[in-house]
């Protein structure tokens, strides 16, 4: 089945949607009165709201006054919302049903690089974070828009400005494969993205969070930063980072929580390649995906497939794929192949996923998960304008 705006391609996906007329940084899935949408935030200043299935543009939501970079979705009373994050430095709140901006949030200093939705631990309402480049994460709640909280994450160093060139350097796609360099210790691959961060440090001073992820019961935060270290928060309000450890060796883009076999557990993507799960308790890597990806990992999405099987990760990267893995099991590496070129082989050797998946023609930003029909499915969007949706078990193409 067609999907009005969406048409079948020759690739992997099930099925594309188009429309924006710039690239997508920011996707969210949620259920609107039991039926699935997917929300996509643009470089174009826009949101738009889509079904998976039929007729698919439901909403074009305008009102930013710069690009969008973060969207998140959450339950307020019943009912579906959206928050959005942009370089306009606000925060919107939206009621996809109806297609209305309910608030504007202001407060940051900078634009705003992620987003994500918790929860209040004494009153379990909808609470949204939105951490900026201004170095910290502003907490508010979910049904009004009022603020909770200012986290300072790390001081802005004296004298920084956000000038449009370091605004297009923290949302551009990464450097192509070819400009990697030699191989890190034990083999890792290794980028020029993290000496490009130690030299330079964005506004926010050299720990900004550039990913963050809700736990706990969905009642504490989770971070990652551009010098690779994460943090727990011991309560919303920022009062303490409960812990502070070196999680990767570059940036940490992307983090998602799950439910492991044994416990809560979080998934950690970073510019050094590599995937890694998380005991946040004991801030020890249980399971190590060296070189998942041949760019940095930009995004993850976690999920528990329908049939009781293990939890699953989706990774999508700089370098157009999409990738699929065991979330708690160490997968085996690639054979070497033969006749690459010389930094290719240098950069290390490249874990062997479950499946791989392709159609995007440029970095894939963010990633949702869903379910179709009781079918798992992946919805995923890309700086190439587009959001795809997937059967990350099947590389072949199919219909929606």
């Amino acid at each position: 089945m067609g999907c009005g705006a969406a048409r079948m391609i020759p690739d992997s996906s099930l099925a594309q949607l188009g429309g924006h007329t710039a690239g997508i940084l920011g996707l969210a899935t949620f259920l609107v009165d039991g039926e699935v949408r997917v929300a996509s935030a643009s470089h174009d200043k826009t949101v738009r709201i889509w079904r998976t299935t039929g007729e698919c543009l439901i909403h074009v939501l305008e009102g930013h006054g710069d690009f969008l970079t973060a969207i998140c979705a959450y339950e307020s009373g019943g009912a579906a919302r959206i928050a959005s994050g942009s370089a306009d430095r606000t925060v919107r709140i939206w009621d996809p049903k109806e297609g209305k901006c309910l608030h504007i949030l202001r407060g940051h200093e900078y634009f705003i690089k992620v987003m994500t939705a918790f929860k209040d631990a004494s009153t379990g309402d909808a609470l949204v974070a939105s951490s900026a480049l201004d170095g910290t994460i502003r907490t508010w709640r979910g049904d009004d828009g009022s603020p909770v909280a200012v986290i300072k994450v790390h001081a802005q160093p004296p004298g920084h400005e956000l000038s449009s060139i370091r605004r297009q350097s923290l949302v551009a796609p990464p450097p192509k494969r070819g400009s990697m360099v030699g191989g890190a210790p034990g083999g890792a691959r290794k980028s020029q993205y993290k000496s490009k961060v130690a030299a330079k440090p964005p506004p926010g001073g050299e720990k900004p969070a550039f990913a963050i992820a809700a736990f706990d019961g969905a009642t504490r935060l989770v971070t990652g930063h551009a010098d690779g270290t994460m943090k727990t928060w011991a309560n919303a309000s920022g009062d303490a980072a409960a812990a502070d450890w070196q999680g990767h060796e570059a940036p940490v883009f992307a983090l998602c929580v799950f439910a492991g076999a044994a416990g809560e557990r979080c998934a950690s993507g970073s510019g050094d390649f590599s995937i890694k799960v998380w005991d946040l308790a004991a801030r020890a890597a249980l399971v190590t995906i060296p070189g998942a990806h041949d760019e940095k990992v930009c995004c993850l999405v976690c999920f528990a497939p329908p049939d009781g099987s293990p939890a699953k990760l989706v990774s999508g990267s700089g370098d157009m794929q999409l990738a699929l893995w065991d979330a708690e099991a160490t997968p085996e590496l690639e054979p070497p192949e033969k006749g690459k070129p010389d930094d290719e082989e240098e950069a290390g050797p490249r874990s062997k996923a479950i499946n791989r998946l392709e159609g995007h023609t440029t970095v894939v930003s963010s990633l949702g998960a869903y379910l179709s029909n009781g079918k798992q499915r992946v919805a995923s969007a890309a700086w190439d304008g587009k959001v795809r949706l997937w059967d990350p078990f099947d590389d072949g193409p199919g219909v929606c």
